[in-house]
């Protein structure tokens, strides 16, 4: 059975409370709600969607740090869309920085210039769901006394491909069953929007330490223990497409040793096991969740999709690991 996700959410109630402050949400959305994102990336094919897809979304300026790239591919996409959009590279050299990740994001944080900041990898896809406009429009409605918005991840599988598609969006529709999370399907693995002059210490995945209060996307007080049901009317979402195409999978996740042990791959003598890849894969492939793939214009409708993922999923969100053979 494919579990259905694509009904439009209600919007967030107007007035709410975390840690004593009451937050009313603002109706004009015409203060000043400049977007940027700050992303890291090493061997990503899906650079040129990633980067319209967010531009759409509001984001006006894009820093990228290229995590010594092997394939010029990403970076040559990075350069085209910098003729005519704001986008700076950065190269990190992962061995000369002592403090690791930490150190490229401060940088990065100095070059910004934008009013907000999302820390974001290039297989994660953030947007404003069904009704409510793009994430600019919604930080332009947020009080002032919010510096950071947590967007816990829903973390997509591979739809049993084995070559990296043209469109990510349009081609990953099934994700991992919120109600048991696994690995990188935690709620604490989400990214943060921040107030980049609220930044102290940035980081990868939790809310940065910064002056404010930390909310969910429904002006909740952000708690990492909270489970994916109670998301599902919250107006921003995090698609993770972390478990892709084999082929891709293998190329820009398991080529790491470090990405590969934080992600539970055993090594083998002649390579990761696929075995250990089809497990994942299919924990993480039980939901199919439409919403992106329609915005985006993928699709004309919700129940379109959703053809195509029973198509694409045989008939349900469920493969055999035989499919990566």
């Amino acid at each position: 059975m494919i579990c259905l996700c694509s009904r439009l959410p209600p919007l967030p109630p107007t007035t709410t409370t975390c840690h004593g402050v009451e937050l009313a949400r603002r109706e004009d959305g015409r203060r000043e709600s400049s977007l940027g994102i700050v992303a890291l990336f090493r061997n990503e094919h899906a650079m040129l969607e990633w980067l319209q897809h967010h531009h759409d979304e509001g984001a006006t300026e894009f820093v990228l740090c290229d995590d010594n790239s092997t394939d010029p591919s990403a970076r040559e996409s990075a350069l085209a869309f910098r003729r005519t959009h704001d986008v700076r590279l950065v190269l990190w050299k992962r061995r000369q920085a002592a403090c690791g990740q930490i150190c490229v994001y401060r940088r990065s944080v100095k070059m910004a210039r934008s009013v907000w900041l999302l820390f974001v990898d290039l297989d994660e896809f953030a947007f404003a769901r069904s009704g409510h406009g793009t994430i600019r429009t919604f930080l332009g409605r947020l009080p002032r006394a919010v510096s950071a918005v947590y967007l816990q991840p829903h973390v997509f599988g591979s739809m049993g491909l084995v070559d990296a598609p043209e469109s990510v969006v349009s081609t990953y529709l099934c994700r991992g069953d919120v109600d048991r999370p696994r690995g990188s399907n935690s709620p604490r693995n989400g990214k943060t929007i921040v107030r980049r002059l609220a930044v102290r210490t940035p980081g990868p995945h939790h809310p940065y330490r910064a002056d404010g209060l930390c909310v969910n996307a429904d002006l909740s007080c952000c708690d990492f223990s909270a489970r994916y049901a109670t998301q599902a009317d919250f107006p921003l979402q995090l698609n993770h497409y972390q478990f892709q195409a084999w082929r891709a999978f293998s190329r820009q996740k398991l080529a790491n040793n470090g990405d590969a042990a934080r992600l539970g791959f055993p090594r083998k003598e002649h390579g990761y096991s696929k075995g250990a890849f089809a497990s994942f894969d299919t924990a993480l492939s039980g939901t199919a969740d439409v919403d992106l793939a329609v915005k985006r214009g993928h699709y004309a409708s919700a129940a379109a999709a959703l053809k195509a993922a029973a198509r694409l999923a045989g008939g349900d969100c469920t493969w055999a690991p035989a499919s990566i053979a």
